[in-house]
């Protein structure tokens, strides 16, 4: 793996390519961070520090040789600390009174420069702002907002890039650091996902989930037909004005049932991996990381494989999707235990009192 890492490396070239470079390593030290267990967590390794979830603050009067990495979190630099390393933020902010000597990286997070801040090295942000006060010194560059990682590559050899002002340079090389960046990030947003639908519908994500184990079969033959059939039923409805509403309705019903079938599969991937680390997690931890793990995968194979790379990920949707359907979103057990007491019609039948 470093031979391959020290190949691309050679093979890029620029200022550019040195700040992706930089940020894989950021991405793969943040997601090895995110999959430990614990809603806060600091700590130390080889002289850097990891925060997720929590604030750090360098005082006044310190200095910190090492790189700080900080995942959901707030870092604050006072005036008069000294930190000698690199700096990188994922959806969070970091405000810089003192000197840093060293590049900053920020992705989805604020970076605030008072105007004592001392900069030595670049500033670069994904989805990002920097608000630097003026006194702030930065003796490198400022690249606000680095382009080119949204970008769609389809059967035919096209990329079509969501946003017209995201061109596409051809290079090789380039290009798989932004798919493999891009393939991180949607890994990043299912799992936050997945932490959101657990803490709001944690027992409709487990009744899903068991239905998906139980009868996998039956499930994912459900959910292939119901991929295959109802979206050109929809279609043709879409095509009356009168049953347009219904369509759409329908495409978003489908979309959301969808999205609920990978979180529950991912539940049920946290739970196991939980097991076989001999870990307790709690519910939500075991969701995030069970959906970070599941889609990381699937579309890692998906960028790989052109060809059926997208043969797991339709398996895994369809076994997701015939689980919500069947047990109607999580509302009930498939199969149902005691239909009648579900239907509410148990106590219609009549007590027979037992005979001596």
């Amino acid at each position: 793996m470093g031979c391959v890492i020290a190949c691309v490396v050679a093979a890029a070239e620029g200022n550019q390519m040195k700040n992706v470079y930089k940020l894989l390593v950021i991405l793969v030290v943040l997601s090895i961070a995110f999959l430990l267990p614990g809603a806060a967590l600091a700590q130390e390794s080889n002289g850097d520090e990891v925060v997720v979830g929590g604030n750090y603050i360098l005082e006044a009067g310190e200095t910190f040789d090492g790189n700080l990495f900080v995942l959901g979190g707030n870092a604050t630099i006072e005036d008069g600390a000294v930190l000698n390393g690199e700096i990188a933020v994922a959806g969070g902010n970091l405000t810089v009174s003192g000197a840093v000597n060293g590049d900053i990286f920020a992705a989805g997070g604020l970076i605030v420069l008072t105007e004592t801040a001392n900069i030595q090295g670049d500033i670069s942000t994904v989805g990002g702002h920097v608000d630097r006060a003026a006194g702030a010194i930065v003796s490198g560059e400022i690249n606000n907002d680095l382009r080119r990682p949204f970008e769609l590559l389809l059967p035919g050899g096209d990329v079509v890039s969501p946003s017209p002002d995201i061109q596409v340079t051809g290079n090789p090389v380039y290009d798989a650091i932004w798919s493999a960046f891009w393939v991180m990030m949607r890994s990043f947003l299912w799992a936050a996902l997945a932490v959101l639908v657990v803490l709001f519908a944690p027992a409709s994500a487990e009744r899903v989930a068991q239905a998906a184990v139980d009868k996998p079969l039956i499930m994912g033959s459900v959910g292939l037909l119901t991929i295959l059939v109802v979206p050109a039923v929809l279609i043709v409805m879409a095509i009356t004005i009168c049953l347009l509403p219904v369509s759409l309705l329908g495409f978003l019903a489908l979309s959301l049932g969808w999205a609920f079938g990978i979180v529950a599969l991912g539940v049920e991937t946290g739970k196991r991996l939980a097991a076989l680390l001999k870990q307790e997690w709690a519910l939500p931890v075991s969701a995030g990381i069970g959906a970070f793990i599941l889609t990381l995968v699937t579309n890692g194979l998906n960028a790989l494989l052109f060809c059926v790379g997208w043969l797991p990920m339709l398996l895994i949707g369809s076994l997701g999707l015939g689980a919500v359907l069947l047990t109607r979103f999580g509302m009930r057990s498939y199969p149902p235990t005691d239909p009648l007491a579900e239907q509410g019609s148990s106590s219609l039948l009549p007590v027979i009192p037992p005979t001596e």
